[in-house]
């Protein structure tokens, strides 16, 4: 029954006994709907005496209490016998009981596929019968009314009826109590099970359900999130050694045989490989000897400190760096812990969170440029607070302050949420002082501006994007099988199939609880000009109607978002999420191999303990793992990574002192005192949307291209060219009229080298060249040596495009050979990837 009147103190004191008070026994047996607790007034052997109202309550209440002792909870195997059919159908569920009440999943099997499906079931236990109903996908209403016949044994006529359907027929379950074998499969600690079994299917698809709260957490089978060793043993007794494709664990969730879940694994996809793979090593007794088969070689120091220093920073490493790792490979911690520390890797740790968050916002007005900046990093200036500070990063959902910097809160019409002042340009630590609850990220503004709702979506949106940053989950990326069949355009045919549709449910049971913590915050996109005193006025209590699942974080309850950021950060998908997404921030790609996986699951175990969720730390340790510190022997693509705009304008301005840009525009009317002070900064032309090259580049703006794009294309190479010819050609003119200390590139070089005169020299200076832009030591007289001095040798004594004119190259023969030079060696790919 739904619980929709009763108070909670009344509640209690009914013992759940008459839970919502939706039927009274009333007139001899009968019943009538009532809203409120209280019996009705003439229902016989209540409308005479106080006296014989409440110990007759209390006896119904002991006996209720009395009959949920024979707890019906566990999973089932069973049957629909219907007349008139060939055969029977095959039913597995798995019913969750407490107190009277009763829930779970049949899932059907049957000749016609209208009836087959998962039917998501509720009803009650009352001495020794039940009662349950619920619907498929198909709309197909399953009503049953059966009785304990043994004690493992349930029976009872079943009725089907809708989309056309009518089945009446004697189903009956089998409580499945599997004996466990005298010689269970042996469980070890295995990286191929932590890394592939757990990484790839249990944690990411099973463990959606298989857990504790979870949807099928009555089943025999079980997910521990952090216990490797007990999930085994759990899998190992789903497994059939005699005849190992037949097995539980993979024809479950392929939906060979009724599953509660539906089909979870398509055939031959990558998790259903590997789950195979497992089962048949436990069938054959080998699930101790699986491990990586994928050979390794260690990084040079000079490769290793290369890869270093572009990952975390976006630049390449200092000559003087690449020395000291290659007199002494042991200096490379020390050189790791100085990027950390730099600013440029809080600028890589905001990227990371934003390919997350999709917060950022671009302002065309180039006044606004900065001002829209702040105001929609709020989020990411948090992060990069907690890691500069070394502040535990659990506080992203339990932080009882948000930061803010003077450009923040510079104009109330654009950010019209009251706050404590701050003063200055660095973001540090305040309260907005408008009655929101501090929860680190949860209460920042924009967020709930760019992540914007409706009545229909019902915060699901926002919650959803929650999911993805603290656990790394997408609820869209579910396999379900949804029948379109639901009128969207109906706010009740929605809410009946999300609150009653297996297909809807497998999502709906997990994120609607999630999206009920932010009802409070149904007012909260009032950026630009929006009333600064709503951001958390909505109702806390329209979960009841909108989607009728209390506030929780996988079965957890809570009130308000700062239990929902408590209990998001306590979660283990929490520690596992962040240790890959550092990893995804240094590779630009999820952990794939079994070292990969199996470090990835050991980082996470840890990171709490011993490094008190500091996610400098956490990075730390991928940087000197054995993973970061190898290669595939063979190489392979996904080992390489390419430069995003961003680190692409990095590593040019490192290099060369170029940055593109464009001079910046006065567009707004500087009379009127509400207007933004122009701009005096040029614009970046990589790293904005505006001309499109941030895209091209596989950038993202957080609205129509929401996902980076690491690929090597033409449109790449053109950019590519097009910043080379430019920073070639700084270079060029400032390098030649700086001081040799001050520059960049051409410390020594006159301008004047003659390749017939200067050859030693010319082979010098381009194996420093070499050394700065691609970490590369080469001799003078090597065959890559050979090719850059042949290439300044040719432009030298190219004549036939010097001079001043349109289409000419200025400058002096040395000078037209140095740009040339320089150009090609900027358009190597080995600038792009690394």
């Amino acid at each position: 029954m739904e619980n929709t009147a009763i108070s909670t103190g009344n509640g209690e004191r009914m013992g759940g006994w008459y839970a919502g008070g939706r039927a009274v026994c009333c007139g001899g047996g009968g019943t009538r709907a009532t809203h409120s607790w209280r019996p009705p007034k003439n229902c016989a052997g209540f409308r005479h005496s106080r006296k014989l109202v409440w110990p007759g309550v209390a006896l119904l209440v002991a006996f209720a209490a009395g009959r949920a002792q024979a707890d019906l909870t566990a999973a089932y195997d069973g049957s629909l016998k219907v007349p008139r059919k060939s055969g029977a159908a095959m039913i597995a569920g798995a019913l969750q009981q407490t107190n009277v009440a009763l829930s779970g999943t049949l899932a059907v099997a049957f000749d016609d596929d209208a009836v087959s499906g998962v039917y998501w079931v509720n009803g009650q236990m009352h001495g020794a019968k039940l009662t349950l109903s619920g619907t498929n996908s198909a709309g197909v209403h399953l009503k049953w009314k059966g009785k304990m016949a043994r004690s493992a044994v349930l029976r009872g006529v079943a009725h089907l009826s809708g989309a056309g359907k009518r089945y009446k027929g004697m189903l009956e379950l089998v409580r499945r109590d599997p004996t466990p074998p005298s010689s269970p499969p042996q469980s070890c600690d295995n990286s191929f099970f932590t890394a592939q079994v757990m990484g790839q299917v249990l944690g990411p698809i099973c463990a959606n359900c298989h857990v504790p709260g979870g949807a099928a957490a009555a089943a025999n089978f079980r997910v521990t999130l952090g216990d490797p060793l007990a999930t085994q043993a759990s899998v190992g007794l789903q497994i059939d050694p005699a005849n190992p494709s037949e097995s539980r664990i993979l024809t479950k969730p392929l939906a060979a045989v009724p599953h509660g879940g539906g089909q979870q694994l398509s055939p031959g996809s990558d998790p259903e490989k590997i789950l195979e793979q497992w089962v048949n090593l436990v069938a054959t007794g080998h699930q101790c000897d699986a491990g990586s088969n994928v050979p390794t070689v260690a990084l040079s120091p000079a490769e290793l400190l290369m890869r270093a220093s572009m990952d975390l920073r976006g630049a390449r490493p200092a000559l003087a760096e690449l020395d000291a790792v290659e007199a002494d490979p042991n200096a490379y911690p020390n050189l790791v812990e100085q990027y950390l520390h730099s600013p440029e890797f809080l600028e890589r740790v905001k990227d990371a969170y934003d390919d997350a968050l999709l917060v950022r916002r671009e302002d065309f007005n180039d006044e606004s440029r900065d001002e829209t900046s702040a105001i929609y990093g709020e989020a990411l200036e948090l992060i990069s607070y907690l890691v500069a500070n070394d502040r535990p990063f659990t506080e992203i959902g339990t932080a009882d302050y948000t930061v803010a910097n003077q450009l923040f809160q510079r104009d109330t019409r654009r950010l019209p949420y009251p706050m404590d002042p701050v003063a200055g340009d660095a973001w540090q630590p305040t309260h907005y002082t408008d009655g929101r609850p501090h929860a680190g990220l949860l209460s920042t503004s924009a967020f709930y501006d760019v992540w914007d709702t409706n009545d229909t979506n019902k915060n699901r949106r926002r919650a959803n994007r929650w999911s993805i940053v603290f656990h790394c989950y997408n609820f869209l990326d579910t396999p379900v099988d949804v029948t379109r069949n639901v009128d969207n355009n109906d706010a009740d045919a929605v809410l009946n199939a999300v609150t009653t549709r297996s297909d809807c449910k497998a999502c709906h049971d997990r994120l609607d609880p999630m999206a009920s913590f932010m009802f409070p915050l149904d007012n909260a996109a009032q950026l630009e000009g929006g009333d600064g005193t709503r951001f958390f006025s909505g109702d806390p209590e329209r979960w009841r109607s909108a989607n009728k699942r209390p506030p929780a974080v996988y079965g957890i309850p809570g009130t308000d978002i700062r239990d929902m950021g408590r209990l998001l950060v306590a979660h283990p998908k929490f520690a596992e999420c962040q240790t890959k997404r550092a990893f995804k921030m240094l590779f630009l790609r999820n952990p794939q191999t079994t070292p990969e996986l199996s470090t990835a699951a050991d980082l996470a175990t840890r990171w709490g303990s011993e490094d008190n969720y500091n996610f400098r730390a956490l990075v730390r340790r991928w940087m000197l793992s054995d993973v970061y510190r190898s290669r595939p022997e063979t190489d392979g693509a996904a080992w390489v990574r390419r430069v995003s705009p961003e680190r692409l304008e990095s590593l040019v301005k490192d290099l060369t002192g170029f940055v593109w840009t464009r001079p910046a525009q006065d567009d707004e009317d500087d009379a009127d005192p509400n207007s933004d002070p122009p701009r005096t900064e040029p614009v970046t032309l990589l790293t904005n949307e505006e001309d499109g090259f941030k895209i091209i580049l596989g950038g993202i703006n957080g609205t129509n291209v929401s996902g980076r794009s690491y690929s090597l294309n033409a449109s790449v190479a053109i950019v590519q060219r097009k910043v080379a010819s430019l920073a070639a050609d700084y270079v060029v003119r400032t390098d030649l009229a700086a001081a040799d200390a001050d520059r960049k590139l051409l410390a020594g070089v006159t301008g004047t080298e003659n390749p017939a005169v200067d050859e030693g020299a010319l082979r010098g200076h381009i194996v420093t060249l070499v050394r700065r832009l691609y970490g590369e030591r080469l001799a003078p007289d090597s065959p890559q040596v050979d090719g850059w001095f042949g290439l300044y040798q040719a432009l030298f004594n190219d004549l036939t495009q010097s001079g001043t004119g349109s289409g000419q190259v200025p400058g002096t023969a040395g000078q037209r050979a140095w740009r040339g030079l320089l150009v090609a060696m900027l358009r190597s790919p080995k600038i792009l990837l690394y």
